[in-house]
């Protein structure tokens, strides 16, 4: 399952506040979270405040999370090399989401050669957490799925025996 980074990648920026000081991240992480609910989740009700409290997004030490944040890079991950990947691919995404474009998903789904985009009304980037059913099911049946199988080849019919003339 592929959720974001799509065919482009996020180039490292030196402008951005995860390139600042471990120590100051570590102060800044509750404006982190609080503005990371505001963005990752289509709602931000009581139950999206627990689930990022439960779910732990944002449990992770301000080394990581720096690191995380500060961009990403992935030069295997061109169109180029999706384009060679030859297993079935689901994308789920969610359609509040403001971090990942739907436009990305529907490019990488263009590229993959076996790609099943769903798109989930209710969901944003945290649709896992905030959908959990409906992206259970949806993986569910993906890993149920088979493909159809191609017909076999069948003999080629022999040819005519000549007639006999007479």
């Amino acid at each position: 399952m592929i959720n974001g980074g799509g065919p482009t990648a996020l180039e490292p920026s030196f402008c951005s506040i995860f390139n600042m000081p471990t120590c100051v991240l570590h102060c800044l992480s509750p404006c982190l979270a609080w503005s990371f609910l505001k963005a990752g989740f289509a709602r931000q009700g009581a139950k999206e405040k627990q689930l990022l409290k439960e779910g732990n997004a944002f449990n992770v030490s301000s080394f990581v999370l720096r690191a995380m944040m500060s961009g990403q890079y992935w030069p295997e991950g061109d169109e180029v090399y999706h384009a060679e990947l030859t297993v079935p691919v689901l994308l789920v995404h969610g359609m509040h989401d403001k971090f990942v474009p739907v436009e990305e998903d529907q490019r990488m789904a263009e590229i993959l050669l076996l790609a099943f985009l769903k798109l989930i009304d209710e969901g944003s980037h945290m649709v896992m957490l905030e959908c959990p059913e409906t992206v259970n099911t949806l993986l569910h049946e993906f890993l149920l799925w088979e493909p159809e199988p191609s017909p076999k080849a069948l003999p080629e019919p022999l040819p005519a025996p000549p007639e006999e003339k007479k």
